[in-house]
C-alpha cells in the first residue's frame, strides 16, 4: 500500500461463541477477507482456544488519503467545522 494511503479501522464486531477457561491461551486468530466495496474491506474474524472456536465476528477497514485525513484533522485542531460530505 503506498504511503499516501492508510486503512483505519472503523468498525469491530465480535461475538463470543463459547466461553475459555481463566488460564486458557488463544491457539489462533485469523482473518479473511469477506468483501470490499469501494474504499472499504470487510474481514471475517475468528479466535479458537486450543479446543474450539471462542468468538468471531466483523472487522471493517476504510482507505483513506493521508493527506486528506491530515487536512481534515488540521481543520478541527483550529476549530473550524470539517464537513463529513465529499469524502
Amino acid at each position: 500500500m503506498s504511503v499516501a494511503f492508510r486503512a483505519f479501522g472503523t468498525t469491530a464486531v465480535v461475538v463470543t461463541a463459547e466461553p475459555a477457561a481463566l488460564d486458557a491461551a488463544v491457539a489462533a486468530v485469523t482473518a479473511e477477507v469477506a468483501g470490499v466495496d469501494g474504499r472499504t474491506i470487510t474481514f471475517r474474524v475468528e479466535a479458537r482456544d486450543p479446543l474450539e472456536v471462542i468468538g468471531g465476528g466483523t472487522h471493517q477497514r476504510v482507505i483513506v488519503s493521508v493527506a486528506r485525513f491530515d487536512e481534515r484533522v488540521q481543520r478541527k485542531l483550529r476549530g473550524r467545522t470539517v464537513s463529513s460530505g465529499g469524502r
